[in-house]
């Protein structure tokens, strides 16, 4: 299906609100068609060839270039001059754009969450019903993303578009032009700070583990001595011993992330192992792996030879043994497990055990 879009030096928002409604039946689908033009039909803003001014949202069309909060402005106006409910969501601390913002908009009385800079959205996997940016990290790792099958950035096809979504397990996002790195997909949305809506913020500890002289470092509810994370705090419910991830914020809801800084004077092969409650879903277990900077050395990284999907399980009848093999690099590296809220009984240990020197 192929369909031409309204004069673009003369269009205006209600020609846009028109197009879409003729293409459409009812909400949902007006918004996904819109979600799915617009990252098309706009180039980066670094790519324009000539300057120009943007003193209406209308404009971003009529220039065709635009960064997403640009993108996001022209997306919202057309939903609330429509009469749709929408709010900006934004991240913070996101590789490479430092920044980044896209949009939920109230569909049947429920918040669905579209970015319409990069053409994505996310449901659960048994569907295709967008999710708000709440629900969608509550659930994540176990999330569905979905990509416009359109090519993002392309300005306007001559064949048309064919506002068609498909699911996607890429986790990079590229300028098909001149094929520059935009961005993740998991640290875009998932291991980021979100600001607006309702988006849970992850609650973050860095922990140091220091691998330089021990061959051996126990974390968690049943280690011993300095390496005990778990403290009795007080809560309005009364004074609890929460298990390792509770205390950092599970217990009050959301979803939390443990960042591992692993100290190394020298590559090495470590194995980690987590110790979980039976009936936990080992699939909701999302580990990963960030470059680190350091002056001595060009990156230190982690690398995570067997990932959280192919982890060896040894299972008893009230625990479940999760083991994953890294490969770290001096001075540091850095390693950041998250688990989606419910879905997983919250580890009790964490053992960083030397497998080899390399």
């Amino acid at each position: 299906m192929s369909h031409d879009v309204p004069e673009v030096a003369t269009a205006s928002i209600a020609d846009l609100i028109n197009y879409f409604e003729s293409l459409s039946s009812d909400d949902l689908e007006f918004v996904k068609h819109l979600a799915a033009f617009l990252p098309c039909h706009l180039k980066p803003l670094r790519n324009t060839p000539y300057p120009f001014a943007i003193n209406e949202p209308i404009d971003v069309f009529r220039n065709g270039f635009a960064d997403c909060g640009y993108k996001e402005w022209l997306f919202q106006e057309v939903l609330i001059a429509r009469g749709m409910q929408c709010r900006r969501v934004s991240f913070a601390g996101v590789p490479i754009q430092i920044g980044h913002s896209a949009t939920e908009v109230k569909i049947d009385g429920k918040w669905c969450f579209f970015d319409a800079a990069f053409g994505l959205y996310f449901s659960n996997p048994q569907d295709n019903t967008p999710l708000s940016m709440a629900k969608a990290r509550q659930i994540f790792p176990k999330v569905q993303v979905w990509k416009t099958v359109d090519t993002i950035f392309v300005g306007q096809p001559k064949s048309g578009y064919t506002f068609a979504w498909q699911q996607t397990h890429e986790q990079e996002i590229y300028d098909p032009e001149d094929g520059l790195l935009l961005g993740f997909i998991n640290e875009t949305y998932f291991l980021s700070r979100p600001f607006g809506a309702e988006a849970l913020a992850y609650d973050t500890i860095e922990i140091p583990v220091d691998l330089r002289e021990a061959s051996h470092v126990t974390l968690g509810r049943n280690a011993q001595g300095e390496g005990s994370l778990s403290q009795i705090i007080e809560t309005r419910h009364g004074k609890i011993l929460p298990g390792t991830l509770d205390r950092l914020g599970m217990f009050f809801g959301g979803n939390t992330r443990h960042k591992f800084i692993i100290l190394c004077d020298q590559p090495k092969s470590v194995r980690l192992v987590l110790k979980v409650r039976s009936g936990s879903d080992l699939n909701s277990i999302f580990m990963h792996c960030e470059p680190v900077i350091s002056p001595e050395h060009s990156f230190g990284y982690c690398d995570l030879v067997s990932k959280y999907r192919k982890v060896r399980t040894e299972i008893s009848q009230d625990h479940t043994v999760i083991s994953a093999d890294l490969h770290i690099l001096p001075p540091y590296s850095s390693l950041t497990v998250c688990m989606g809220w419910g879905e997983v009984w919250w580890p009790e240990t964490y053992i960083f055990d030397v497998i080899d020197d390399k």
